[in-house]
């Protein structure tokens, strides 16, 4: 149901002591609701220029924690609406059974053989309802010291896929922008979604905020983060996953193998966002929520004048 017709069938709802033109005042909501529309976008666009207030590249403000407090808590809301609840989990060897309970696998980049997680480096949000996990993203902090992180990433590679004897990583093939990136990264991904999710068909709109809760919880607990990235394959790019996950940057190519190790699929696409994309992203999203509450308030003070007059 759009917001224009909950107003309708609230003004609706009310005794009328006058006669109502229905059709009138739908008409006249419906009008309302495209000028809307089309304000918010100019809002947004002119309160562009605010984002980086505050904000440098490796610096979160108290303000910009409000921000991200606040996203987060309207987004979970909206979950909660849908009957769904959200849970922070840290024990990757039970996030792994977990997964594989519902059919999927956990990549090895979340592993606990290759990786020491001690619940203060990684953490795995689920959509649950009633109890049952029904989507999955899990993001690693990684601290590249002296590396970029594009020698990082390669480094990873070599260590989970080192039981591969035929698998050769092409080591003089660079993905630039990673390269740029240094510091410490979170790193994003084994986005999963379970079956029973996908049946509604809005699957990709759930994972979709899912993943804003990541990014905004991330930023909110490791706060020295300067980027979140992860990698997705170039068919589900396609698909509009990397819209789907917040990323802001793709860059095609992050990969290069001689001989693929058993498993790994080619043509790996890169997505990334910085700290101010994510603020930015935070933004938006209180924004339109602020937005959308106020224009069901003008409708329907605007439908009560039309009811009285009518």
């Amino acid at each position: 149901m759009s917001l224009c017709d909950i107003a309708h069938e609230s003004i609706l709802a009310r005794p009328a002591r006058k006669r109502v033109n229905k059709q009138l005042i739908k008409g006249k909501l419906e009008k309302l609701f495209r000028l809307g529309a089309f304000l918010g976008v100019k809002l947004v666009w002119r309160s562009l220029s605010h984002v980086f207030e505050g904000t440098s590249s490796m610096s979160i403000t108290i303000q910009d924690r409000i921000l991200l407090q606040r996203a987060y808590s309207v987004t979970e809301q909206t979950l909660n609406r849908e009957g769904f609840t959200v849970r922070v989990a840290t024990d990757f060897d039970e996030i792994r059974d977990e997964i594989e309970a519902a059919g999927k696998h956990l990549t090895p980049f979340f592993w606990t053989n290759y990786f020491d997680f001690n619940h203060r480096n990684g953490f795995c949000l689920i959509l649950e309802s009633k109890g049952k996990g029904l989507a999955y993203l899990c993001t690693q902090l990684i601290d590249c010291g002296d590396m970029d992180f594009q020698q990082k990433y390669v480094q990873r590679l070599q260590a989970i896929y080192s039981h591969d004897e035929r698998a050769d990583l092409d080591t003089d093939w660079v993905c630039h922008p990673m390269k740029e990136i240094t510091g410490k990264v979170a790193y994003s991904g084994d986005a999963v979604t379970h079956r029973d999710l996908r049946i509604g068909g809005k699957s990709l709109e759930y994972l979709g905020a899912l993943s804003r809760l990541s990014l905004y919880f991330t930023l909110m607990h490791w706060v020295e983060t300067g980027w979140i990235v992860g990698t997705v394959r170039q068919k589900d790019l396609q698909r509009g996953l990397g819209w789907y996950y917040g990323a802001t940057r793709t860059y095609p190519m992050v990969e290069k193998w001689n001989t693929l190790p058993e498993g790994r699929l080619a043509n790996y696409v890169f997505c990334a966002s910085n700290q101010s994309d994510i603020l930015w992203n935070a933004r938006t999203t209180t924004h339109q929520l602020e937005q959308q509450a106020q224009i069901i308030k003008t409708a329907i003070g605007l439908a009560s004048d039309l009811a009285e007059s009518a």
